[in-house]
């Protein structure tokens, strides 16, 4: 297993500051990403969630069984 997460801050174009938790982790052949406690200013959009898996595809075959 490997993990990381940070909190990232910044200033918006409008002058709004922006914070947000990110984090990775690798378990075998699957990569998840979450952004979470996201603002911008005074808005919340909603926690984001990605996962990512190696292709089961190997090289030299094509289409289907």
């Amino acid at each position: 297993i490997r993990d990381s997460s940070w909190t990232a801050t910044g200033v918006r174009n409008d002058g709004a500051k922006s914070t947000e938790n990110l984090a990775i982790k690798v378990v075998g052949d699957k990569l998840t990403f979450d952004v979470t406690d996201i603002t911008y200013g005074d808005d919340a959009p909603p926690n984001m969630h990605y996962t990512f898996t190696r292709s089961q595809q190997r090289f030299g075959r094509r289409g289907g069984r």
